[in-house]
């Protein structure tokens, strides 16, 4: 089967499917005497020839870069469906990303051909959405694809009736040349052809589609049944994703292409935890650190830069995908540092100190928040490097140091079983095979002077890289992007415990709040001014109430709580659905009407991980019932579906590692007294936090009353109590991290 076509059936048995199922409603059924049209005999009021091209009010560089082109590119917003209506067309939307070049390229093509700028503006009202910052319809392209059993791929074109509802969709990818123009005009082809015979087929099929779509994103309220045993989640998910890893190749099954950050952490966390015995305890670190190492010397680390690819192309570590995202370098930053200090790996904790620097003096200050190579994803030029080229650029003897230092290899260094088809023949990645110390072994030179060498090959290399292929840079900051920097600089300020550290995470928290919260207190998807801003989604609610939450843990500070729990509050009051889960964005910002709940980890991250990591700890601070609901509504709807597959709900599992009832760290004592503040330096380590939450041992507003323990003594303390009961009373660092050790590492809970 020709590769047109291969795209183009499984959309045209699909489409052809649902219209043939409405023929046998009867409820649906239609004279067949050219009455058809949904419209009536009502004419369009809006000719699309006098629409103009709207993306230089885009909210996005990626929007924006599309100005100049000759489609009339509408903006997405709600006005975008009165448009249809008017000009009783369908919408076509191309959902793109930043993160995949063929997204710009294939938008690029079309602009350039006059045959599918014709057929775009006369068949369809054109938009563009951007999935970074609509990722609602990122997540709403994955479940459609599944629905026509094709993987997503960026731009992807999804037709909508004047509704809002999808009526035909189809992934293009990394399309070009004459294969693109045959899936364009193909599909263009089937829904004009649906459209101009049968708007009122379309229209009512879409409807009914729809419905059923919500249905299956829609869980209904469980009956009352027992709380989960978060605690058993926790071990039986845990000892089966250390099961998964295969030593020889040192990687995780199933996994998938992006960095599995969360599911590191949870094997750091098995590795520590005694609910677990030391068997399964010994393969989660001994995965961990596999996996771990393969990131670091493989190809998804750039060691031009330091920095991170945000995801590989195949299934071994040979070959990445070449654009990065500031939000993936913080989450690999805030991942290494976890894992690093939960297993005492300080080569670890060192490589996301440094991640994180370069992110404050590199990302940050140039604003730049996506990477993506213009020249195409699969592109040679400054990312892949043939030797020859290496040759002119280097001197014989910086060839003879890169070749190790990088992994390099005369035929290339991306194995056969990688690239059977030979595409990426005679190129070499660069790898980071070897440190400065390991080299400088091997070549008998100095390592002082291996790393001068090694800096002037890197420069050279980013110099031709530069020169070679041009970057189209993202520099429009969401929500999520600053959040994610956020959860890092706490974790930073948690491994070192330094006064300067904790400064800087908090003076992070404060940016956030002005630069991305309104005069209301909604969180907001852009800063504060920006042209159609919306809420911020549940995902990003949560997170931001997570780091929050980590904060007050870390300092007593009442502002931080109030901050976590209003926003969660406001996330429950705008987000939560009729199901009782929070959706992907408030039901009144909905131009496509489906209530979505990303409770697997689509794009990396799930919705329901990162809410169910900020309930269970505002619950046990705060005893709010609304947050236990919520607990339990995840409980019921993720332990099954846990149980089947790991490796998609690692973040929930994470949370599970919290306990349930959890653990109780009361602190008595000033929280600016020096004493008590090591004491709260030892609570809120990576290697503690996970297991336990951290509050004043007096009772306090906004904080749960706490039952009858032992009267606190006039010294700084820490009590340990679970489930209302004291576990026993630590008064120096030491002894508290001793006490901890018995708590969580050597005894079952």
């Amino acid at each position: 089967m020709n590769s047109f076509l291969s795209r183009i059936i499984p959309i045209l048995a699909a489409f052809f499917a649902t219209i043939s199922c409405g023929e046998k409603d009867s409820g649906l059924r239609r004279q067949k005497d050219g009455t058809r049209n949904f419209f009536g005999d009502t004419a369009p009021t809006l000719e699309v020839s006098t629409l103009q091209n709207q993306m230089a009010s885009g909210q996005t560089d990626l929007l924006k870069s599309f100005a100049g082109g000759e489609i009339p590119w509408q903006l997405w917003d709600e006005k975008i469906l009165q448009t249809a209506t008017e000009a009783q067309l369908p919408i076509m939307v191309m959902a793109c990303s930043p993160l995949a070049s063929t997204s710009l390229n294939v938008l690029k093509e079309l602009e350039a051909s006059p045959e599918l700028r014709k057929i775009l503006t006369e068949s369809a009202i054109c938009t563009i959405v951007d999935t970074r910052l609509n990722p609602e319809i990122g997540k709403l392209s994955f479940h459609l694809s599944n629905e026509i059993n094709r993987s997503t791929a960026f731009p992807m074109a999804i037709w909508l009736s004047h509704e809002g509802l999808p009526l035909a969709w189809i992934p293009i990818g990394a399309s070009s040349g004459k294969e693109l123009e045959r899936v364009i005009t193909g599909a263009l082809a089937m829904v004009n052809n649906i459209w101009r015979e049968s708007s009122d087929y379309a229209v009512e099929n879409s409807r009914r589609d729809h419905e059923a779509r919500q249905l299956r994103f829609a869980f209904p309220n469980p009956a009352e049944k027992p709380q989960s045993n978060r605690n058993e989640r926790f071990r039986k998910s845990t000892r089966k994703l250390s099961s998964l890893y295969r030593a020889a190749d040192k990687d995780l099954d199933y996994i998938g292409g992006l960095i599995p950050t969360s599911s590191l952490e949870l094997l750091a966390l098995g590795a520590r935890s005694g609910l677990l015995n030391q068997e399964i305890r010994d393969r989660c670190r001994n995965a961990c650190l596999g996996v771990a190492r393969q990131i670091i010397t493989g190809a998804l680390r750039d060691p031009l830069d330091q920095s991170y690819f945000y995801a590989r192309m195949t299934e071994d570590w040979s070959l990445p995908a070449l654009p990065k995202n500031l939000r993936s370098q913080a989450e690999v930053a805030t991942m290494f540092l976890k894992i690093g200090y939960l297993l005492g790996e300080d080569k670890l904790t060192r490589e996301g100190l440094n991640l994180l620097k370069k992110i404050e003096t590199h990302w940050l200050p140039k604003s730049i928040v996506a990477l993506s190579p213009d020249t195409g994803e699969n592109s040679a030029d400054g990312f892949l490097w043939k030797m020859e080229t290496l040759t002119e650029i280097l001197t014989p003897e910086e060839i003879e140091l890169a070749s190790p230092a990088f992994g390099l290899d005369t035929d290339g260094n991306i194995p056969a079983s990688a690239d059977p088809l030979g595409k990426y023949y005679q190129l070499n990645t660069l790898r980071n095979t070897l440190t400065p110390d390991e080299l400088a072994a091997r070549v008998q030179q100095p390592v002082d002077s291996i790393k001068t060498t090694l800096e002037v090959i890197r420069q050279k290399l980013l110099k031709a890289r530069q020169a070679a292929s041009p970057l189209f840079t993202e520099k429009t900051m969401i929500l999520a992007d600053l959040v994610a920097v956020l959860e890092a600089t706490i974790t930073r300020a948690s491994c070192t415990g330094t006064d300067a550290d904790l400064a800087s995470a908090i003076g992070m928290a404060n940016r956030l709040l002005e630069e991305f919260r309104d005069s209301e207190g909604r969180l907001l998807r852009l800063k504060n001014g920006s042209a159609n801003n919306a809420t911020a989604g549940a995902a990003e609610h949560s997170a931001a109430a997570y780091s929050f939450t980590l904060l007050y843990q870390r300092t007593l500070d009442p502002k931080w709580l109030t901050l976590a729990t209003t926003i969660f509050d406001r996330a429950i009051e705008t987000l939560l659905a009729d199901n009782q889960l929070l959706a992907e964005s408030s039901q009144d910002e909905e131009i496509i009407p489906l209530r979505q709940h990303n409770l697997s980890m689509i794009f990396g991250t799930s919705t329901l991980g990162f809410t169910d990591l900020a309930a269970a700890r505002l619950h046990a601070l705060t005893g709010t019932k609304s947050y236990r609901s919520i607990l339990d509504k995840h409980a019921s709807i993720l332990d099954p579906i846990v149980a089947e597959s790991i490796v998609n709900h690692t973040d929930y599992v994470i949370s599970c590692a919290f306990g349930d009832p959890p653990l109780l760290a009361l602190v008595h004592g000033d929280p600016k007294n020096p004493t008590t503040q090591n004491l709260l330096k030892a609570l809120n380590t990576p290697r503690q936090l996970p297991f336990l939450a951290v509050r004043p041992q007096q009772d306090a507003q906004g904080l749960a009353p706490l039952p009858d323990i032992p009267a606190a003594e006039d010294q700084p303390s820490v009590l340990l109590v679970r489930a209302g009961k004291p576990l026993g009373n630590a008064k120096t660092p030491a002894a508290l991290t001793t006490l901890l050790d018995s708590l969580i590492a050597t005894s079952k809970r």
